[in-house]
């Protein structure tokens, strides 16, 4: 009786490590919802990053977001989400960004083609960018409440999904770690509204193919240039030369027809003048 008492034991310490071995080795994931800003007095962006924290490489495939927050935010308002860009190719790019009560939701993108080309998610914080995300109210204002960005992750439905391509199969990676928000409180609403001053940003991403966004910062308005050259100083392409608003201003440059290499983009206003590297890479 003994013998078999202790046979069960140990049946059953085998079947919990086997499921606790199980459970550490399947693909992870790490989300975040990072760098939380206000564009505008109505206007938001946020950044989805997706970070490998498996012990084997994880190359993206398909993924769903949802993000509980306070729907107050929009000050009785109609709210509007939009995805802004992405650190993923466009057909790995979620889909169709909706309100749905107090849920934003992003739909997955439709399984690729070629399963053996798909990015490595990066293991380095914050990870791989998913993508920038802009919030908006059809009021004049946001409402003085925090955003309180909470990832759903089941298990009742809509819920976050994210697959990867694994050992030559298609699989879900699960989250094993407390997804991380930036929340914004209402006391920044005042702060954070304009720029304090002139900066031109690194390139996203970067090395790119065959676009890329480039952003800067205007704290007052001010007439701006911005423009690409090659590697010879040579101007192929003008992002803009008109007065704009004081602000945060992004514009995407495509390179499609161009070859490998280096280029330059060159910010010019009446008071500031700035010149950064970006590489494209066929």
């Amino acid at each position: 009786m003994k013998n078999s008492i202790n046979k069960f034991v140990f049946a059953i310490l085998f079947v919990l490590l086997s499921l606790n071995f199980s459970i550490a080795n399947e693909p992870a994931y790490h989300l975040s919802a990072q760098n939380i800003k206000y564009v505008s007095a109505n206007s938001l962006e946020f950044e989805i990053y997706l970070r490998n924290t498996g012990k084997s490489d994880l190359r993206y495939a398909m993924g769903q977001y949802c993000f509980e927050f306070e729907p107050k935010i929009a000050n009785g308002g109609t709210l509007t989400y939009s995805i802004v860009n992405s650190g993923l190719s466009q057909e790995l790019i979620p889909k169709n960004p909706m309100v749905d009560g107090n849920i934003l939701r992003l739909a997955s993108n439709m399984p690729p083609s070629e399963m053996e080309d798909l990015p490595l998610i990066n293991r380095k914080s914050p990870g791989t960018l998913v993508a920038r995300m802009k919030l908006t109210t059809s009021q004049d204002k946001f409402a003085e409440t925090e955003l309180n960005l909470i990832c759903r992750l089941g298990p009742g439905n809509p819920m976050t999904k994210v697959c990867c391509y694994n050992d030559s199969r298609l699989v879900e990676a699960v989250s094993l770690e407390i997804p991380e928000t930036d929340n914004i409180i209402s006391e920044s609403l005042t702060e954070n509204i304009l720029p304090k001053e002139f900066l031109l940003y690194n390139n996203y991403p970067n090395p790119f193919n065959p676009s890329t966004t480039i952003k800067f910062d205007l704290p007052v308005e001010s007439n701006v240039n911005l423009s690409i050259f090659d590697i010879t100083g040579r101007e192929i392409s003008v992002l803009v030369n008109d007065k704009l608003s004081a602000g945060t201003h992004e514009y995407k440059w495509n390179a499609a027809q161009l070859s490998s290499g280096i280029y330059f983009y060159k910010i010019k206003t009446e008071s500031y003048s700035k010149v950064m590297k970006m590489l494209l890479v066929k």
